[in-house]
C-alpha cells in the first residue's frame, strides 16, 4: 500500500512587537487553519478562549482575504485546510488573536516539502516567551511603576494606548 504524500509547511511565527519573540512550527497541509491556530497558541502557552483572525492580505484591520473562528459571515478558520489557501515559500500572513487585547503574529511560509512520513504538527525551533495575562502582582508593578493615575488628564487619557502589551516581556 502507498502512502500518500503530504506538503508540509515550515512557518516562523513571530511577535510583531518584538520579533525575537518567535516560533518555527512544521504542519501539514491537511490541517486547518484552526488547527494551525491552536498549535501557535499551544506553543505560547496561551488560552484558546478569544476570537482570532487569520489575514492572507498582511492588513489587519481591512485585509479582503480573511478566516477567523467561527463567528459573523466570514471564511471559517475550521473549514479552511492549509492546502486550499495557496501557500507558497516566503509569504508572509497575519493571526490576529484577542480583538480586545490585540495579539499580532507574523507567519512566513519559510519551506514546503513533500512527505509521506510527517504526522502531527510540532515546534521545530523556539525562541522568547510571552505572558498572556498579568499576576494581580505584576498588574500592581505595572499600575504603581508606569501609570499615575492621579497625574492623568482626560486630554491625555489615550497616551498610553497599547503599552501595556508592549510592557508585558519586562515581567517574564
Amino acid at each position: 500500500m502507498e502512502k500518500e504524500n503530504f506538503k508540509v509547511y515550515q512557518l516562523r511565527v513571530a511577535f510583531d512587537r518584538d520579533n525575537n519573540i518567535f516560533r518555527v512550527i512544521k504542519i501539514r497541509d491537511d490541517n486547518s487553519l484552526e488547527d494551525l491556530a491552536n498549535r501557535i497558541l499551544k506553543s505560547i502557552n496561551f488560552d484558546d478562549d478569544h476570537l482570532y483572525l487569520f489575514n492572507m492580505d498582511n492588513n489587519y484591520y481591512n485585509g479582503t482575504n480573511t478566516y477567523q473562528r467561527a463567528y459573523h459571515d466570514l471564511k471559517k478558520s475550521e473549514k479552511v485546510l492549509l492546502r486550499e489557501i495557496g501557500l507558497e515559500e516566503k509569504q508572509v500572513f497575519q493571526l490576529w488573536y484577542d480583538f480586545g487585547e490585540d495579539w499580532f503574529f507574523s507567519i512566513i511560509v519559510e519551506k514546503i516539502e513533500d512527505s509521506s512520513r510527517f504526522k502531527k504538527a510540532r515546534v521545530v525551533s523556539s525562541q522568547g516567551k510571552l505572558k498572556q495575562y498579568l499576576s494581580e502582582a505584576e498588574l500592581d508593578a505595572y499600575l504603581n511603576g508606569y501609570f499615575d493615575k492621579d497625574s492623568k488628564k482626560d486630554s491625555d487619557e489615550d497616551e498610553d494606548d497599547g503599552y501595556y502589551q508592549s510592557s508585558l516581556k519586562e515581567f517574564e
